[in-house]
């Protein structure tokens, strides 16, 4: 599995954008700030971005000084934002090589513009290895699904939402499903932790002191779990929610406890709804298109004004 674009813009593609420090690594990455314009009517975003250098552009002298040095982007902060920038010609050859190849595409991080054109690549050549694992492609206007993550769907490609604690995952994981249902895919859904990420796990739900997750309990499969425990160290989901991977486990249990049995059984046909997924990216036979490259790409554009 690839990310053809992560947190910044590279020659292969614009990234999903993101204010503040993710701004000042953009900056440090590409030699720019992210350049945006404004959202197409479908597309939402939680990104708000502020005129000046991030966090420290508007204050009293400072201000004066990366004026001078043009380092105060200027953002119209009465628009959704989005990256002006798309796959590039080079990014169009590596996700077709990367479907002649078999390999599997992420597509969370990916600009609105960008994943739009390789879901335009992967519908062409009928291909269902893209993955969005960890919910980080924009959301639609009114905070649903947007339509390419619809199409990710369709095409076969496995979803997985940013993990949440077991009442917020009933939500989270519905709205996958009621796409995915519509699909002769089977109805698997993934748990994206983000962990390698440092992403933030759940804590305790917010009645754990008046409805706890008890020890010990009884999986599924009829395996006993109680508190893990590390050297002198005890974990309770109820007081430190998923502290560790080891407390997955836990994690799985409050969820099955406490919401649906529909939510539940996605979860856990999630690790089969991949491998049949990468079986249909393995399977796939369509003829190779390869576009030749012939421009140079994601040059800054030589202005500092974003709009």
């Amino acid at each position: 599995m690839v990310f053809p674009t992560h947190k910044f813009d590279n020659q292969i593609a614009g990234s999903r954008v993101e204010h503040e420090f993710i701004n000042i690594g953009q900056l440090l990455s590409t030699g720019y700030f992210f350049e945006t314009k404004e959202c197409d009517v479908q597309t939402g975003t939680d990104k708000h971005f502020y005129p000046g250098f991030p966090l420290i552009g508007q204050l009293p002298f400072i201000k004066t000084i990366l004026d001078a040095a043009e380092l105060n982007p200027q953002y119209d902060e009465d628009i959704l934002h989005c990256n002006q920038h798309g796959l590039s010609p080079l990014g169009e050859y590596l996700v077709n090589r990367m479907i002649d190849r078999k390999m599997l595409i992420e597509m969370d991080h990916m600009s609105p513009d960008t994943a739009t054109t390789v879901m335009d690549i992967v519908e062409q050549r009928q291909y269902s290895g893209v993955i969005s694992s960890h919910s980080w492609m924009n959301t639609s206007r009114l905070g649903g699904l947007h339509s390419n993550t619809k199409r990710l769907i369709h095409a076969g490609g496995f979803v997985g939402p940013y993990n949440g604690d077991a009442y917020q995952m009933q939500g989270k994981v519905s709205r996958y499903l009621d796409e995915l249902e519509k699909t002769p895919y089977l109805a698997g859904v993934g748990v994206g932790t983000d962990m390698n990420g440092l992403g933030t796990q759940p804590g305790p739900r917010f009645d754990s002191s008046s409805n706890p997750l008890k020890y010990p309990f009884v999986s599924e499969f009829g395996l006993v779990f109680d508190k893990q425990v590390s050297g002198n160290r005890v974990f309770d989901f109820n007081q430190e929610g998923m502290a560790h991977f080891g407390m997955l486990a836990d994690h799985i249990q409050d969820m099955r406890e406490q919401g649906s049995e529909r939510v539940y059984e996605a979860i856990m046909n999630s690790a089969e709804a991949y491998i049949q997924m990468w079986e249909r990216a393995e399977a796939n036979a369509s003829e190779s298109y390869i576009e030749p490259i012939s421009v140079s790409v994601l040059e800054p554009g030589g202005h500092k004004v974003y709009h």
